[in-house]
């Protein structure tokens, strides 16, 4: 098979993989919340109760032909669905890029297409799992650990399956067992430490504990190095965020909800007879450590020139 051919093929199927992986996130994103088992039942109309078949089930596609409705019932389908399958199968392009167009050397290593093979379900899993967790943080405002940690756990042994130095040592997102562990502890104890000087300092919770989750993945996957930019990039994006929905008039929150800023103490006082208002926008964090953690992936090879100040360099040093 020709180099174009098998790099065309790859593509594809890479495409595919993290599409199919998309599919099966919008079971783990309705089951999950709902405390729902995400193998059974198979998944079926939740209207009519009539199983999904097959067919019916190819991502993206399958939605188009069925406008967006049930073949039976004709109850309207979510565009949450084909969303999250085009965006996952976007994910799974843009890793192939990054992971084995950019190193084809290495697949005519023994192992080597092996190996980059396995690095790459493990980081299509974990960027999937970003947006999953985006989204269920967004619908219920919360983070489930019964996702995040297992994640974790798969990002500190991801970090095990290429080997550290050279030829495999340049392949970016290529972590070192060490900056993996360190990096979820790290990324778990500094949500933790926020959370508690916060709560000195205003007896009030300022983040959820699914931060702490979340944080965890983020940093077994993406290893210690990234928790600077994933705060900086989170905190930014998600100001700025809160400017725009003040702007558009946004409704406050109410005691009795969850989300990045809220009251977890009044929300044990379920016998008041109205909600009070605390003057907080009901934005949940959790979307936006997620969104910074993509772009970490994708991104974060820009990063290290500005951070290490080499273009400032070259720049003065250019006559």
């Amino acid at each position: 098979m020709e180099l174009e051919t098998f790099s065309i093929v790859l593509y594809v199927f890479c495409t595919l993989f993290a599409a199919c992986l998309g599919s099966f996130s919008n079971v783990v994103i309705y089951r999950v919340p709902n405390h729902k088992s995400i193998v059974f039942p198979p998944s079926a109309c939740p209207k009519c109760g009539a199983r999904i078949k097959p067919y019916d089930n190819i991502p993206v596609l399958s939605w188009l032909i069925l406008r967006g409705r049930c073949r039976h019932c004709k109850a309207p389908i979510s565009p949450q669905y084909p969303i999250v399958e085009a965006v996952s199968g976007l994910f799974g392009f843009l890793l192939c890029r990054q992971i084995f167009a950019s190193n084809l050397g290495l697949l005519l290593m023994e192992g080597g297409f092996l190996r980059l093979f396995l690095f790459f379900v493990a980081m299509s899993i974990f960027v999937v799992s970003c947006l999953a967790l985006a989204i269920i943080d967004i619908q219920k405002t919360e983070i489930p650990p019964e996702i995040a940690l297992p994640v974790a756990a798969l990002g500190v042994v991801a970090s095990l399956i290429l080997p550290d130095g050279a030829p495999f040592g340049a392949v970016r997102g290529n972590l070192e067992f060490l900056d993996s562990f360190l990096g979820a502890g790290i990324g778990a104890g500094l949500v933790l430490l926020i959370i508690g000087l916060y709560y000195l300092l205003t007896r009030r919770i300022g983040m959820g504990g699914g931060d702490v989750w979340m944080l965890a993945m983020i940093g077994a996957f993406l290893g210690w190095q990234s928790l600077i930019f994933v705060f900086l990039a989170s905190s930014l994006q998600g100001i700025l965020a809160a400017v725009i929905a003040i702007f558009l008039g946004r409704r406050q929150q109410t005691d009795s909800q969850a989300g990045l800023f809220r009251n977890d103490v009044a929300q044990e006082l379920n016998d008041a007879p109205l909600p009070e208002t605390t003057g907080k926008l009901a934005v949940p964090y959790g979307p936006f450590l997620a969104l910074a953690a993509v772009e970490y992936v994708f991104l974060g090879h820009l990063l290290p020139p500005l951070w290490t100040g080499e273009w400032i360099l070259v720049w003065s040093a250019m006559p």
